[in-house]
């Protein structure tokens, strides 16, 4: 099940992929055997080269596209916690988004990454969406005129 969940579903958070795994097979609550299990088949499958582990997340392959993921309008269950979003994909969201504006504060970029995740506007996604837009910044895809965010190559 877990190589088809990342095939389908990654890059997928370790921790998240746990969850739905639980959730498909009905443990509740996982007893810490089966966590443990767990880490042990995803280390296992990572070494035979069933998918790649980056970090807390697991890929399907090396070379895939980072694309990004908009939960589905009316299926709560289906989002993403921000902190289960890998940082590839909030960047690439903030990316397109300056694309499509004629530029925007910090706190609009930021807000309106939230938005395309649904995310909910808590202090933790605002950290965590403000350490995503230092990374852009720090890679110059993205500059700041005064206050105003652009596409570096606009």
């Amino acid at each position: 099940m877990l190589p088809k969940l990342v095939r389908v579903e990654g890059p997928i958070h370790l921790d998240y992929a746990f969850k739905r795994l639980n959730k498909a097979i009905g443990l509740k609550p996982a007893p810490p055997s089966f966590h443990e299990a767990y880490r042990k088949v995803v280390e296992e499958m990572v070494g035979k080269g069933h998918f790649q582990r980056s970090g807390e997340f697991l890929w399907p392959d090396e070379g895939r596209a980072v694309k990004v993921r908009v939960p589905s309008q009316g299926i709560e269950a289906l989002v993403r916690p921000i902190e289960y979003v890998p940082s590839e994909e909030i960047q690439v969201a903030m990316l397109h988004i300056l694309e499509h504006s004629m530029g925007l504060s910090r706190r609009s970029l930021i807000q309106e990454t939230a938005n395309i995740f649904r995310a909910r506007q808590t202090p933790k996604t605002d950290q965590i969406l403000a350490i995503e837009l230092m990374r852009v910044l720090n890679k110059q895809t993205v500059i700041e005129v005064g206050e105003i965010l652009f596409l570096a190559n606009q």
